[in-house]
């Protein structure tokens, strides 16, 4: 019986042992995947005049269409790469899971052109259960949104120039 005993025993350890040790660990999941690929997208840009003090002028808005891509930012591992048409590129950060898809911040950031250089620091343009995100996709719908606002400084001459205050509300669609 003390030999039975034993056997079970040594058994029950070893099955044990076994499952313990052939149980992969969970993948995690890399929240970025669902924001990945290419969006055809709409972009409301507001030149905010009426916050310039010298000016007496409305704000202006124009409509931009076009085709975004979001890739990873391989060095940074909750940070996505956005990219537009025209090629001026801008980071999200703080991707959180949804209740429907990501959420996500736009950082502030400085965007470097062969013009000058623009700064803009995301805004609230999306909300989801009564919390406020810069954007977010939605995968049901594959919709994406964002809104970052920003100041452009302009040369009028040598001596003179003027920041002028913008907002830009995108919304995409994955293709």
């Amino acid at each position: 019986m003390k030999r039975i005993s034993s056997i079970l025993f040594t058994a029950i350890i070893l099955a044990a042992f076994v499952t313990f040790f052939s149980c992969s660990k969970d993948e995690e999941i890399d929240l970025r995947d669902q924001l990945l690929g290419n969006y055809y997208y709409s972009q409301n840009i507001t030149t905010k005049f009426s916050e310039i003090a010298l000016l007496d002028l409305e704000d202006e808005t124009e409509i931009f269409t076009g085709i975004l891509t979001i890739t990873k930012n391989n060095k940074i591992s909750d940070e996505i790469i956005i990219t537009d048409d025209d090629n001026v590129t801008y980071k999200a950060n703080a991707i959180t899971e949804a209740s429907n898809g990501v959420t996500f911040n736009i950082p502030y950031q400085i965007i470097v052109f062969d013009e000058g250089n623009i700064e803009i620091t995301g805004f609230t343009c999306y909300i989801l259960d009564n919390m406020k995100y810069d954007g977010g996709y939605e995968s049901n719908t594959k919709t994406l949104t964002f809104g970052f606002e920003g100041i452009v400084n302009v040369y009028i001459d040598d001596n003179l120039s003027i920041d002028i205050p913008f907002e830009v509300i995108t919304i995409g669609t994955k293709s």
